[in-house]
């Protein structure tokens, strides 16, 4: 901490930590209490979203993917570990910039990325097919467009909010249960899959994605608050503000900085 605040900021910081310590009450109070629920909720339909958009899908089913694109066994599978590739590289980019641009900018910019790609893909398949060699190079292109997109904001971001937005006492139990709603998202993406690709078109598949993340980027620009550049006790001191308010009748409190 004395590496990156100034002895000012870091008696203000330790201040509120121990007055936030002295006034919280046991970790199952505060997750019981009405002005944490919006913020557990926040909390988990950012996990579910970080799921139901896609991405495990197309990594999960990458191959399927591509020899549907019309692609060969081994072709497809050297695809699948390219996106792999880059999906590791651009979440390294992610860590070296994510302290610099604002998480929501980056979170609207991967909802848009992933959308397009998708709207893309869709688009061409549906006028183009899977039968020729350029269809099936666009879907790779698009493919990898989506892993950058995804991998450089909703990936390592979501990891880094989601312990921003709750309570010290609150914050381990939280996050958990944050958690475990992803896992579940993961899992029935995995599920689903495979089953709707069953009973419709790819591109159909492609585009229920886009319309789920157009629904994540409203839910950025509504819900979620900006947690860059402002210390956990200020972000759980403002969250408590903004429930009180509207618990008391506000409905015109925003959630958004």
């Amino acid at each position: 901490m004395q590496l990156t605040r100034k002895p000012s900021e870091i008696d203000k910081e330790m201040s509120e930590m121990i007055e936030i310590n002295r006034i919280s009450d046991s970790t199952w109070n505060v997750l019981k209490s009405a002005w944490l629920r919006p913020t557990l909720m926040i909390g988990c339909a950012f996990a579910l979203l970080q799921q139901i958009i896609g991405i495990n899908a197309i990594i999960y089913y990458a191959p399927t993917i591509f020899n549907e694109a019309g692609l060969g066994d081994v072709t497809s599978i050297l695809g699948t570990v390219g996106i792999g590739t880059v999906n590791v590289i651009f979440t390294i980019v992610a860590i070296m910039i994510i302290d610099k641009i604002d998480r929501k900018k980056l979170l609207i910019t991967g909802n848009i990325g992933m959308v397009g790609s998708l709207v893309i893909m869709a688009g061409l398949i549906w006028t183009v097919g899977l039968d020729s060699t350029v269809s099936a190079w666009i879907i790779v292109a698009c493919l990898t467009l989506f892993i950058i997109f995804f991998a450089f904001t909703w990936g390592p971001v979501l990891w880094v909010m989601l312990p921003e937005l709750f309570p010290m006492r609150a914050r381990g139990a939280a996050t958990g249960i944050a958690a475990l709603t992803l896992s579940i998202g993961s899992l029935l993406v995995a599920q689903l899959f495979p089953l709707l690709t069953e009973v419709m078109s790819i591109e159909q598949v492609f585009l229920i994605f886009a319309v789920i993340g157009i629904g994540a980027l409203m839910f950025v620009v509504k819900y979620l608050p900006e947690t860059r550049g402002r210390s956990l006790e200020e972000i759980e001191a403002d969250l408590r503000h903004r429930t009180s308010n509207t618990s008391n009748g506000n409905s015109n409190v925003s959630w958004h900085n």
